[in-house]
């Protein structure tokens, strides 16, 4: 690595731990407001943005999202995490438009018309649901109502699509609503707990993404086209070493020890976006796929290793 780009890193890594510093002089309540704020407020930028923009990839939509946060300080994201909490998501909308002014939406409900109103055709999918991916459906909880969507989540890369990156594009979508979803999990089932932040960055992070998709077979759907070179065997590696963590390291989480595929952390994000669509943006249905996805594989692998979940307070 050239040094100018360790230097660069390094200052980034100096940053970081600086803020997180002052993150942690905060009082409890307002870090858990803050927290919820920055979280609420990336979600709702990135949905606005993913539908605004159609054709834009998630590199243009996450340039768009950080323009507008940045003019947003500790403050406003702990006030906007406290009116969440206390009231709902559109009383958070409110105080969120005259920082970051999102066009022709008063409430939560205009996202929804928008994106039913503003859909891209799209080519490029199965015109016929194959029967084998209701099987997806099933491992979801979820019956989709535009199966294409479904369908698009299970790219990785190639395949003929009008929509530059539909999967990046689904995935920059999932990885914003996956946060909120694990955040208001977190935050009910550990109410008086001062690591919230590190529950939730374990909840979310490639390696746990990627056992739920090892774990309940979603890996098997993945749709591999021809550009994506080695990308089989990388699954096949993922598989072997998900296998060998759970029989080899009964005392360790084996989402610790195995071999990271990231697509497959990138396909479960892409699925919460797509359900996300699809259900029309109902933050209650999103913890139900989070339960049946996502929680096992922490409950199940976290519990009896580290101590970082203790079952007596679920």
């Amino acid at each position: 690595m050239p040094k100018a780009e360790r230097q660069q890193l390094s200052r980034k890594r100096e940053r970081r731990q600086q803020r997180q510093a002052e993150i942690q002089q905060l009082p409890p309540t307002e870090r858990k407001e803050m927290l919820v704020g920055r979280a609420m407020s990336k979600m709702v930028l990135a949905a606005y943005l993913f539908i605004m923009h159609p054709w834009a990839g998630p590199g243009p939509l996450t340039s768009k999202r950080n323009s507008r946060t940045m003019v947003m300080d500790d403050q406003i994201m702990i006030s906007l995490g406290r009116t969440y909490l206390v009231h709902d998501l559109d009383w958070a909308l409110d105080e969120l438009r005259p920082i970051c002014p999102l066009y022709g939406v008063r409430a939560w409900t205009d996202l929804v018309v928008h994106y039913q109103t503003s859909q891209p055709m799209v080519l490029g999918v199965d015109t016929i649901f194959p029967p084998k991916y209701r099987a997806v459906e099933s491992v979801l909880g979820y019956k989709f109502t535009n199966k294409s969507l479904l369908m698009q989540a299970l790219y990785p890369k190639g395949g003929l699509r009008p929509v530059e990156s539909t999967l990046e594009r689904l995935e920059y979508l999932g990885d914003a609503v996956l946060e909120v979803v694990a955040l208001d999990f977190m935050r009910r089932h550990f109410p008086e707990d001062g690591k919230l932040a590190t529950r939730v960055q374990m909840s979310v992070c490639n390696q746990v993404l990627q056992a739920a998709c090892l774990e309940t077979g979603l890996y098997k759907f993945v749709r591999v086209c021809s550009e994506d070179v080695g990308l089989e065997d990388d699954i096949a590696a993922a598989k072997a070493s998900w296998k060998a963590a759970k029989q080899g390291f009964p005392k360790e989480a084996p989402w610790r020890q195995q071999h990271l595929c990231k697509t497959l952390a990138d396909v479960v994000e892409a699925l919460f976006g797509a359900v996300f669509l699809d259900c029309e943006m109902d933050m209650v249905r999103m913890g139900k796929v989070w339960d049946v996805l996502v929680w096992p594989i922490i409950h199940q692998t976290a519990v009896n290793s580290r101590g970082w979940l203790a079952t007596a307070s679920l």
